[in-house]
């Protein structure tokens, strides 16, 4: 099966043939004879790396040397490489582990240039003694490689072309594409054709400096979206709350108009639901208050004494989030700052920091994380603490209640539900092998037991509890429902103190406050 040649993209042309042969000769020279002893694909590119051992004629281990396959228009290059890319850019998955497999140990026998194309071959040899060839094809827009067994049947390839070429697939029988309309000219004389090692350094700083230039630019690209979006974000966010603080009532009138009622309006017998009254600003001025004669006057004065209080604590809280939202947008001048100046890395960290984007590579979880994930086989349960240090696990809905008492409960541990057949969530407090939860773990569980069941915010209620092990899913029950034996009772008194440090064990989890 034949590849398909695809179009060249608009722009200068990349390596020529000759330029390509003579890289392979180079090569040749450099890295024959070496093995392989680990690869990478990058991202973006489809790049491949090949980390090959030199071999070394005094018997001791050689050299190491990284061997980069860009495919595609412009950036194709075969050659040694001595950067070094950020361990997020390499592709995982099963793919690239079949490949590993395939091509670790094995001996770089031959490269050659398909003569009068952008393409080469590599030639392996595996450790049993069965031949691997690594067709890769340097021209089109992305380029290909494809790695085959001695009968040209496809065991790898980079990408799923498109075009006449959708039909290559791993068991295919590879076939290389024509060459071009043109004649191949003469090998032309490199002045770095003598020196392999010059040669192959000089690709790599070559393709160093393309690839530097576009992963600048893409990067510089995507720190502007991201800006602009947040910065667009920031200032509606900010608009809306100035708009929201301009349409609050003013609080003054309110505490003006309590005072006047309770001023005038005990000398007033009129039923009458206005009050007319002097102005005390402009004693020629005649202010009208709505009065409501179903009220005495003090009882009215203070219903408006507690909206204007009510007022003012929500425009305090107004203008601290008015302040939030104009101390965040300014946050961005830095970043914009970075950005002109062209400092892109700065740029990312700010943002990083800011919570704008995600870290690139992102830092490991701490050891409490850590034992929390595997506490809860990556459910989403609502996760607290008690006041001796015991986890304490919730679930949402009557799935993961189910979830949380059949697949993650350990024997010893707590299992809790509110009494007197209420409905709510399933609690367990975790409890380490061969310990027991103390009293004041049990009223913590009891107390969660309550706050989320159709009961929360009873003064008393009777909470079941026993172990873990004593609960099981009988067929045939809904979701949500168990049966659970040898169950004993607490009965436990709302204490908002307890509660507000349980449900502040936890500040990952604001939906349960």
């Amino acid at each position: 099966m034949t590849a398909a040649r695809e179009p060249e993209s608009n722009g200068p042309r990349g390596p020529t043939a000759d330029s390509i042969a003579a890289a392979c000769r180079a090569l040749r020279v450099v890295v024959g004879g070496a093995r392989v002893e680990d690869l990478a694909v990058l991202d973006e590119t489809d790049d491949l790396l090949l980390f090959v051992r030199r071999p070394d004629p005094t018997g001791d281990a050689g050299e190491r040397v990284a061997i980069q396959i860009a495919v595609g228009g412009r950036r194709g290059r075969v050659t040694t490489t001595r950067r070094r890319f950020p361990r997020h850019r390499f592709v995982t998955g099963p793919r690239v582990d079949a490949l590993r497999r395939l091509l670790n140990e094995t001996l770089l026998e031959d490269v050659a240039a398909r003569p009068g194309d952008r393409a080469c071959q590599l030639a392996f040899r595996a450790v049993e003694g069965h031949a691997l060839t690594l067709h890769a094809e340097l021209h089109g827009a992305r380029g290909l490689w494809v790695l085959c067994n001695d009968q040209a049947e496809i065991l790898a390839l980079s990408r799923l072309p498109g075009g006449r070429g959708a039909r290559l697939r791993p068991g295919s029988i590879y076939e290389a594409p024509p060459p071009p309309p043109r004649s191949p000219s003469p090998p032309a004389a490199d002045p770095h054709d003598l020196d392999p090692e010059g040669l192959l350094a000089a690709l790599d700083d070559e393709l160093r400096s393309a690839d530097r230039a576009r992963e600048d630019a893409a990067e510089r690209h995507a720190l502007a979206q991201a800006l602009d979006r947040e910065k667009t974000r920031r200032t509606r966010r900010l608009e809306g709350l100035q708009r929201q603080a301009d349409l609050a009532a003013d609080p003054r009138a309110l505490r003006r108009d309590a005072d006047l009622i309770l001023a005038y309006g005990h000398g007033s017998r009129s039923t009458h639901p206005v009050l007319e009254v002097p102005d005390p600003t402009d004693p020629e001025r005649t202010l009208r208050i709505e009065r409501d004669p179903s009220v005495l006057p003090h009882v009215q004065a203070e219903r408006l004494y507690r909206e204007a209080r009510r007022l003012e604590d929500g425009r305090a809280v107004a203008e601290e989030r008015l302040d939030a939202a104009r101390a965040a947008l300014t946050a961005l001048d830095t970043v914009e700052i970075s950005l002109a100046a062209d400092e892109l890395a700065e740029a990312r960290a700010l943002l990083e920091g800011l919570g704008v984007l995600e870290p690139l590579r992102p830092k490991a979880p701490d050891p409490a994380t850590q034992k929390l994930r595997k506490l809860t086989g990556g459910e989403n349960f609502r996760r607290f603490r008690t006041a001796e240090g015991l986890d304490v696990l919730v679930g949402r809905d009557d799935r993961q209640n189910d979830r949380l008492t059949t697949r993650v409960a350990r024997g010893d541990d707590v299992w809790m539900h509110v009494g007197r057949g209420y409905a709510g969530s399933h609690v367990l407090i975790r409890v380490p092998k061969g310990k027991s939860a103390s009293l004041e773990s049990l009223l913590d569980g009891a107390t969660l037991a309550v706050h989320f069941s159709k009961v929360r915010g009873a003064s008393h209620e009777e909470v079941l509890y026993t172990s873990a092990r004593n609960v099981r899913k009988a067929k045939g029950l809904p979701p949500g429902r168990v049966l659970a034996t040898r169950t004993r009772s607490i009965r436990v008194r709302l204490e908002p103190d307890r509660l507000r440090r349980l449900l502040d064990s936890d500040p990952s989890q604001p939906s349960t406050r």
